[in-house]
């Protein structure tokens, strides 16, 4: 076979997870489930996105929802869920969803046919921050061989979408717990 020289490589987007750990909902090792609730910060750059008047403070960098539609958002698949559940945007009343730009990177001022001053930032250097919070019931493998002399170890595993699999690399930054996990 001949290769294509025209066929152009896809350089992995990496995608940097952090977790936040805010309470254990229910332990069931009956049932080896765990329920977490937690909250998933979810950051990446948009190389094909500009944005206009960063701010130094990030929540004043807020995205609205129509902006929110018009990007690609990475979507995380849950593997020891159920369901295989996935990051979303929450509906009304179920969770929120919070997309922001970190300002990281220079300005350049609007050019002489932009009316108004604008400074305007390049995605590829300020990245976007989605973060999400809610409860999951994960799927775990307990042994207990040992009991009552053991301890046990439940993972988040996460994986990408299967669209994305060739184009997206997560990337595991931080993990935290806001308080005690009793």
């Amino acid at each position: 076979p001949v290769a294509n020289k025209n066929l152009k490589t896809v350089a992995s987007l990496p995608v940097q997870v952090s977790i936040t750990l805010l309470k254990i909902v229910d332990l069931l090792e009956v049932k080896h489930s765990i329920d977490i609730k937690f909250a998933i910060e979810i950051e990446w750059y948009g190389s094909r996105a500009t944005y206009n008047n960063l701010k130094e403070n990030s929540t004043m960098n807020v995205l609205t929802s129509q902006d929110v539609k018009r990007i690609w958002l990475p979507l995380i698949t849950y593997v020891n869920t159920d369901q295989d559940e996935t990051t979303r945007l929450g509906l009304q009343n179920e969770w929120s969803t919070h997309v922001k730009v970190r300002r990281e990177g220079n300005l350049t001022r609007g050019g002489m046919g932009v009316v108004d001053e604008v400074e305007v930032f390049r995605g590829d250097q300020n990245p976007l921050v989605m973060t999400q919070v809610y409860t999951k019931k994960f799927q775990c493998q307990y042994e207990f061989h040992l009991y009552p002399f053991d301890t046990q170890t439940c993972t988040i595993r996460m994986d990408t979408s299967a669209d994305d699999l060739n184009i997206v690399k997560l990337v595991p930054n931080k993990i935290t717990k806001k308080e005690s996990l009793e």
